[in-house]
């Protein structure tokens, strides 16, 4: 049988990260949800995914082309405004 051979878990998956969020002033702070969580992302120390920062997203669409990531998380512009958009109501 190929069983010692074969290792059917996951190891060291490529998942490429883009950060677009420009974040958002609440009550004079700033808040960057998209920052928080690429930054949460980058020190994962999982054996199993493997996240890299990228600039742009066309380095993602050519990454992904050449099989070099095998997924992505992009964080748009506004992600921080949009998350929170509810939840500034001022009491």
């Amino acid at each position: 049988m190929f069983y010692p051979a074969f290792n059917p878990k996951p190891k060291q998956i490529q998942i490429a990260v883009v950060n677009n969020d420009k974040g958002i002033d609440i009550q004079g702070n700033k808040v960057n949800i998209g920052k928080t969580i690429e930054d949460k992302l980058m020190d994962s120390d999982s054996d199993i995914v493997k996240w890299i920062k990228v600039d742009k997203e066309s380095d993602i669409k050519k990454g992904l082309n050449d099989h070099e990531y095998y997924g992505a998380a992009i964080f748009n512009k506004n992600f921080s405004k949009n998350a929170m958009s509810k939840t500034q109501l001022i009491i």
